[in-house]
């Protein structure tokens, strides 16, 4: 008797220690804000001599799985960006999805798709005697509130990270109501066909 006790108690300790360690994440995610200044378009204004050069500011997340105990095959990446218009106040999600295969002892990386979230103008006038003047000012488009990042490996969710952890529910109010099943700011969902 004292032996079955043993081996049923060995065999509930196995389960309980494979089950500990199939909840730790398979790979380790890191999410690196970015920003970049492209598109230049020169204006020159002849009657007063200025010359303007104006760049659009775009924002982006860098996503960088690595760090996978064994090779990971169609690991799905679904993010979520909340951008505020600075004008209206008004919110709208930004989200995208990619699939990608993480190597052994390898990192895969890749970007967002960039959001305009300002134009830079730099304006400089010539002179002859004085050398000029220039300045440098900058008109916010579209303010980034925060992000939510979830990787899927086998269809289970084993990551997800949220971007100051408040706007979470911001997001869930505002995705696009065919990912959730249900119409933004109802909670019902929505019927079959």
């Amino acid at each position: 008797m004292k032996l079955f006790r043993k081996v049923v108690l060995c065999v509930m300790l196995s389960q309980w220690i494979l089950s500990a360690f199939a909840q730790v994440a398979p790979l380790r995610m890191q999410v690196i804000a970015g920003k970049k200044q492209v598109n230049p378009r020169a204006n020159y204004s002849s009657d007063n001599d200025v010359t303007r050069i104006r760049d659009d500011v775009l924002s982006y997340y860098t996503i960088e799985l690595s760090q996978a105990m064994q090779p990971l095959r169609d690991v799905r990446v679904h993010w979520a960006v909340l951008v505020e218009q600075p004008e209206t106040r008004r919110l709208r999600v930004v989200e995208g999805e990619r699939v990608v295969n993480v190597p052994v002892r390898d990192a895969v990386r890749f970007d967002t798709p960039p959001i305009r979230t300002g134009i830079i103008t730099r304006s400089e006038t010539s002179g002859i005697y004085d050398y000029g003047t220039s300045s440098v000012t900058s008109q916010p488009r579209n303010q980034i509130k925060g992000y939510e990042v979830e990787v899927y490996v086998a269809g289970q969710r084993v990551i997800a990270e949220v971007q100051p952890p408040e706007i979470q529910q911001q997001i869930e109010a505002l995705r696009t109501p065919a990912k959730t099943g249900k119409a933004p700011g109802n909670s019902a969902p929505k019927p079959l066909p």
